[in-house]
């Protein structure tokens, strides 16, 4: 090798070195940066599954004046936050629920009525050998769209936006419905009950509407 061309090779291994060590500095800012953003992101409901007794599942018992207002009537009190927060939770667990055809946390969660249509679908979804494949992506604040608080059993109506990914196969892995690689977006409008003279918090829901 010529001293010219020592001389080159030395220069073209200092420049790649150099590279590689702007490269990983790169790398390096982009983690740090990626780290304090996600640190600076509230921690909110619909974001990994919420522990439902955590948040009084929809619990309207409360002495909160806070903003949404109360509704009182012979010691019952209606929370909009207090309720919103359940609701949230509530939701993600009932959809989660479905999708794994766990009844019996869903008739804990639902009137006799929306009960028996989960589970008919449940059960038939067995008998075909199909399962469903579920992930949330983002769950919006849900919003209250209406209020029945006036008669002995309340009634709220809630929207829900959610993304998520949802796959149905049947017995031999072949997609049935949806897209794995896809997220959707989703508009749920759920209406929900609760018996004001009973001592259970728990709103159930009752109907169920998709736009």
């Amino acid at each position: 090798m010529t001293e010219t061309s020592t001389l080159e090779f030395w220069i073209l291994l200092i420049c790649a070195a150099a590279y590689v060590h702007f490269l990983q500095l790169s790398v390096r800012d982009a983690i740090h940066r990626h780290a304090n953003e996600d640190k600076s992101e509230p921690d909110t409901p619909g974001y990994g599954l919420y522990a439902i007794e955590s948040v009084g599942l929809l619990s309207a018992r409360s002495d909160s004046n806070s903003a949404g207002g109360t509704h009182e009537k012979s010691g019952w009190r209606f929370d909009a936050p207090t309720f919103l927060s359940g609701a949230w939770a509530a939701y993600e667990k009932i959809v989660e629920a479905y999708a794994e055809g766990d009844t019996a946390s869903l008739k804990r969660l639902l009137g006799s009525d929306a009960f028996g249509v989960f589970e008919a679908a449940i059960n038939e979804r067995r008998r075909k050998g199909e399962e469903v494949e579920l992930a949330f992506v983002r769950i919006q604040p849900p919003e209250i769209l209406e209020t029945d608080t006036d008669t002995d059993t309340a009634q709220v109506t809630v929207r829900f936006d959610s993304e998520l990914v949802t796959t149905t196969r049947a017995a031999n892995g072949r997609v049935v419905s949806g897209d794995p690689h896809k997220v959707v977006n989703v508009r749920d409008i759920w209406t929900f009950t609760q018996d004001k003279s009973s001592s259970d918090p728990t709103w159930k829901l009752i109907a169920t509407n998709a736009e």
